[in-house]
């Protein structure tokens, strides 16, 4: 486990904050005294190029496939914790078509505790991006493998730390979103195997595995809010999103009095 304090990071253009790797299922915990703060700006500073500043991440969780999953040592890793990105980092996001968590591709389970404060001035951002398969591991903790194929054999799943393996999305903390087109919770469909082999560590092309690994399935728990156009601007923040879901298990639904209707199977949700 990693601790971070007092540290401020500029990111001015296609940059991560920081990173986990999928299997390792690591965690970061970031201190949360006074005057230790962690602080992302996104920003373009002085750059003037078009698209300058824009798709930063700030919380990458590195792709992996089934395969890298299940393969994966029965020593330390996936099998045995659950990892996450847990604690306070501030956030101003100015720029254009950022994810502050990526999640793609077949993930190990993590455990994602905002408590910081994101404001979102910029345009086509997201905050938590799943383009990934999270299955809930707490389902398979002391369960026999079912083909014998996994490393350590019966009951590989363990709950090694007592935390639960079920992974979690809280976002303690309301994002604040006053630019345009912007999503708070996104949980997409099959990704295109042209866009989707461009994300992958590996040269995995034509991996058959990858290609069934980047799918927005989450099968954990969600906790979140987000406030949309809450400053005194004379500018209107527009089309942003709360929960973005492109499942195609229902048709149009009126919901709070909005409507909420599929067009090849998109739902959408927010102003």
């Amino acid at each position: 486990m990693e601790n971070y304090q007092i540290l401020q990071q500029i990111c001015m253009g296609k940059s991560a904050f920081l990173s986990l790797e999928t299997w390792w299922t690591g965690k970061i915990e970031f201190d949360e005294t006074p005057g230790n703060e962690v602080k992302v700006n996104i920003t373009k500073g002085h750059l003037t190029a078009p698209g300058a500043g824009d798709q930063n991440t700030i919380f990458l969780i590195f792709p992996g496939t089934y395969s890298v999953v299940q393969n994966w040592s029965a020593g330390f890793g996936v099998p045995l914790q659950r990892g996450g990105f847990i604690g306070k980092v501030d956030a101003n996001i100015e720029t254009n078509k950022n994810i502050v968590y990526s999640v793609v591709g077949t993930q190990g389970s993590f455990e994602i505790n905002s408590k910081g404060k994101y404001n979102i001035t910029g345009d086509e951002n997201i905050v938590y991006s799943g383009f990934g398969y999270v299955p809930n591991w707490n389902n398979f903790v002391g369960k026999a493998d079912v083909n014998g194929t996994m490393p350590g054999g019966t009951a590989r799943i363990k709950d090694t730390n007592h935390t639960g393996m079920t992974p979690t999305v809280k976002l303690t903390e309301a994002p604040i979103v006053n630019g345009n087109r912007n999503i708070l919770l996104l949980f997409n469909d099959k990704m295109p195997d042209a866009e989707s082999s461009r994300l992958s560590v590996w040269d995995q092309t034509n991996n058959p595995d990858w290609k069934k690994s980047v799918i927005g399935i989450y099968q954990g728990q969600i906790d979140a809010r987000g406030r949309i156009g809450t400053t005194s601007a004379t500018t209107i923040a527009t089309n942003n999103i709360g929960i973005y879901s492109k499942s195609g298990q229902r048709g149009e639904e009126i919901i709070n009095g909005q409507t909420a209707k599929d067009k090849k199977t998109k739902r959408r949700f927010g102003s």
